[in-house]
């Protein structure tokens, strides 16, 4: 039975072995180095966590970089040094196409100090053989090809880190694909203000990373006026895209002026620009004035007579009144008040459900009055408008009564309204006679 075994209580000799069927499902980045064409010793661990003197935990991980499948049924695993144990490989085994076998075996594998791996075919030549690897820490670290299959014959085609048995170390991508590798760069305006933060977005078309197998990050800089330089790095997502944003502040050095932003991301790279200055002030729309007009009901009055203020705005503000100051002939304010105008802009001091000589609001002082032009100012919204009238004494009445009618002429169906008063002493009634007569076709008004 084939069986992978981390830790083994016995110690008779063993081997195990484990297939690994691993895709090559990440874009990588680095130099344009050959790899191996043949099957390689992809990984070691010569010290692994624990007791490798009475556990059979020492591993071997093989890799066929090549487009085939390699038959390594035959073939040998065992050090230069230490006790020279050597493991082979049962007949038949198969190593696919960009896949690993892992073995183990042991104990006392490979020497702790100065360990030379070597693999041999079946005929005892040697198809791979790794440097001298020391490793005193038993740990989980193992000695690694920096990438699968990289083969340039140097001590630093190797390091020392993170055991991952079976797994791909990382992938070198040919120099086809390192030129096929783009970076865009955008910013949201191409133009701000001071205190305005800049939004920076790009993307990439495919992950790229280190010589050591560490994924790489977009580079970001930013230069500018009076010599301003900023750097920054970013990760792309895993949707390839990486942003950032910039505070526009003077505390932090900028200044008027154009200014570049450089990205680069492995051999790839591009640039945006975009300007920086003062805000230029402009005021708010200023919302037209209502225009204002006011009148009164009458050119003149008397002291007993009440006076009515009209108008018209143009718009109306919601909750503003029409406020009014009225002026007697020596300019002192004698009276002032406020009137709501309607839906239509339509205002007025009468009040139809108070008939009284007050009802108007605007009432003359009867005591002492002082005849003359009164005027009336008035304000909305900002506008201002003004009228006036005259204030004249009552007429002095001869007769003991006086009578009037509102109006000289009548159409048949009307209504004759009557007034009048005593002028010379109070009487409890008063008795009306209407008498019509005839003149040449016209009906004249006799009382």
């Amino acid at each position: 039975m084939v069986v992978q075994m981390r830790y083994w209580k016995s110690y008779f000799i063993a081997s195990f072995l484990v297939l690994i069927l691993i895709g090559q499902s990440h874009t990588v980045m680095g130099q344009t180095t050959p790899i191996a064409n043949r099957v390689v010793i992809n990984e070691v661990d010569t010290n692994p966590a624990g007791d490798d003197s009475k556990q059979i935990i020492q591993w071997v991980e093989l890799y066929n970089p090549t487009n085939s499948p390699v038959n390594i049924g035959g073939w040998s695993i065992g050090a230069t040094t230490g006790l020279r144990n050597q493991y082979t490989i049962p007949n038949g085994i198969m190593i696919p196409s960009q896949q690993f076998l892992v073995y183990t075996y042991g104990p006392l594998w490979f020497p702790h100090v100065g360990a030379v791996v070597q693999l041999k075919d079946s005929n005892g030549t040697v198809v791979d053989q790794t440097p001298p690897l020391s490793d005193q820490a038993d740990d989980t670290n193992s000695w690694q090809r920096v990438y699968d299959g990289y083969d340039t014959g140097a001590q630093s085609d190797w390091v020392f880190r993170p055991g991952n048995p079976g797994s791909s170390n990382g992938k070198l991508a040919s120099t086809t694909t390192l030129n096929q590798i783009t970076v865009s760069l955008a910013t949201d305006k191409t133009s701000y203000n001071f205190g305005d933060t800049v939004s920076i977005g790009g993307q990439v078309s495919k992950l790229a990373y280190s010589i050591d197998g560490y994924p790489q990050q977009v580079k970001l800089s930013v230069s500018g006026s009076k010599g301003f330089q900023k750097t920054f790095t970013l990760y792309p997502g895993n949707n390839l895209q990486f942003a950032t944003t910039m505070k526009l502040d003077e505390i932090l050095g900028f200044q008027d002026g154009n200014y570049t932003i450089s990205a680069s991301y492995g051999d790839a790279q591009t640039s945006t620009v975009f300007s920086l200055g003062a805000a230029t002030f402009v005021p708010p729309p200023q919302a037209a004035p209502a225009a204002l007009s006011i009148f009164t009901d009458k050119p003149t009055y008397t002291i007993s007579q009440p006076i009515t203020l009209s108008g018209n705005v143009s718009k109306v503000i919601p909750l503003t009144a029409v406020t009014y100051k009225v002026y007697d002939p020596h300019n002192s304010l004698v009276s002032q008040g406020t009137i709501f105008p309607d839906s239509q802009g339509k205002f007025s001091s009468f009040n139809p459900y108070q008939q009284h000589l007050t009802n108007s609001g605007i009432t003359i002082n009867s005591v002492n009055p002082i005849y003359g032009t009164y005027d009336i100012i008035a304000a909305y919204g900002g506008a201002t408008a003004t009228t006036s009238f005259t204030l004249v004494p009552k007429p002095v009445q001869n007769s003991a009564i006086s009578l009037s009618t509102d109006k000289q002429v009548y159409g048949l169906g009307d209504t004759i309204t009557i007034t009048g008063r005593s002028n010379k002493a109070w009487v409890p009634s008063i008795n009306l006679e209407l008498v019509q007569s005839y003149s040449l076709g016209a009906v004249p008004q006799t009382l």
